[in-house]
């Protein structure tokens, strides 16, 4: 059974999960006082600018902003079928290019490291054998390794046989791999050897995951609604009703939400979600058209400089 043990300091409430051993996983940190902006980097802040104003180089979270007006959009499409397509879009041109296309990969999920840049990705889908779930790397210029070869995914100890990983997002500040995984819940992987870690179980199955951009709040598809869950609370709060046909989500550089539909009826299938009205916004500012009408997953990188 996991057990969380709160530690305090002066900057800092630490969140630490036990499973009865000596091994002991942090999950979340979160400012305890108003330590961003005093001028002294402490603690996991990146940056402290003596203010907590936006668009000056260091946020008002004291992490630091990365200038990127036109991000790379990195997406798999399958088309309504277990082969990957790899697809970046460059959002300067509105540019579309096809890197490479792997049969029954079967990519329903991947997410940039936020310090590393490396791109992760899971492979499989809740019926396929242990061995094909896998945890991969993706090659920006040469595309999804093929034949595909990766570390075995495991599901948390006494969960479902039959899972697959839908979503997967960094937490920006801890740089802690979440899964929203099938038949499980909300969970954390080790890059390394591909075990997972129960955090949050959920009764219906999450599609589509997000981290904000101070790591305080997980965004997540969940019964064709959208919530957050606060891992401090462990609290889900419904935020948006009636989203139907979401597939992915991520925020981009700018903060923005981005979600990928299942839908090819729509003028396109990749859209800027507004939290305040809960709709679509009205620009489409990552224009993919059809036949790109089923991105299950997709990622930024701003552009090499």
């Amino acid at each position: 059974m996991y057990k969380k043990i709160l530690i305090s300091s002066a900057v800092f409430l630490i969140i630490i999960i036990s499973n009865g051993t000596n091994k002991f996983l942090v999950t979340q940190a979160i400012p305890l006082s108003d330590q961003c902006g005093n001028g002294t980097r402490e603690g996991l802040e990146q940056c402290d600018d003596s203010n907590t104003i936006n668009g000056d180089g260091c946020s008002s979270s004291c992490r630091i902003e990365i200038s990127c007006s036109d991000p790379i959009m990195h997406a798999i499409d399958d088309n309504g079928s277990d082969d990957s397509m790899y697809i970046t879009f460059n959002s300067s041109n509105s540019s579309i290019k096809e890197i490479n296309e792997v049969k029954n990969a079967d990519i329903e999920a991947m997410d940039h490291h936020p310090g590393t840049g490396v791109l992760y990705a899971f492979t499989g889908e809740e019926d396929d054998d242990e061995d094909e779930k896998l945890l991969v790397i993706i090659d920006p210029t040469k595309g999804i390794p093929d034949p595909i070869k990766g570390v075995k995914v495991s599901e948390p100890p006494k969960e479902d046989d039959d899972w697959e990983v839908q979503g997967a997002s960094f937490n920006p500040i801890t740089q802690v791999l979440w899964l929203a995984m099938d038949e499980i819940g909300l969970t954390t992987v080790d890059l390394d050897t591909g075990a997972t870690s129960l955090q949050k179980s959920l009764k219906k199955d999450p599609e589509g995951i997000a981290w904000n951009s101070n790591g305080t709040l997980l965004y997540m598809e969940y019964d064709d609604d959208i919530y957050t869950y606060n891992p401090s609370t462990d609290a889900l709060k419904k935020v948006c009703n009636n989203v139907s046909g979401i597939e992915s989500m991520e925020f981009d550089p700018n903060e923005n939400l981005v979600i990928g539909f299942n839908n090819a009826n729509k003028a396109s299938n990749v859209s800027i979600f507004d939290l305040n009205t809960c709709k679509r916004a009205s620009e489409y500012v990552y224009d993919i058209p059809n036949p790109y009408d089923d991105i299950e997953t997709l990622s930024f990188a701003c552009p090499a400089s």
